[in-house]
């Protein structure tokens, strides 16, 4: 399966990594078109409710967290990204 073949990959080498995640992204991309949604309208909507988060990186934790919910926070709408 793609998480097996990504997991043994990670202990390979990189190249193998980025292969592995581009053949996730070719089939994501794949099953979005399917759907009847524009991959490209998609990521852009996705990427402006990420950016539109706030948070920082706890060294404790050793990952991002997020701050509470905006209220105003920005929603992806993805019926922007329907073919």
């Amino acid at each position: 399966s793609q998480i097996d073949e990504q997991s043994d990959a990670r202990f390979l080498n990189a190249d193998n990594t980025i292969d592995s995640l581009f053949d996730e992204c070719v089939y994501a991309i794949g099953a979005m078109l399917k759907l009847g949604y524009d991959p490209i309208k998609v990521f852009e909507e996705g990427l402006k409710e990420i950016n539109d988060r706030t948070g920082a990186y706890d060294a404790q934790v050793g990952k991002w967290v997020k701050q509470p919910k905006k209220e105003d926070a920005y929603k992806a709408n993805y019926v922007k990204a329907r073919l």
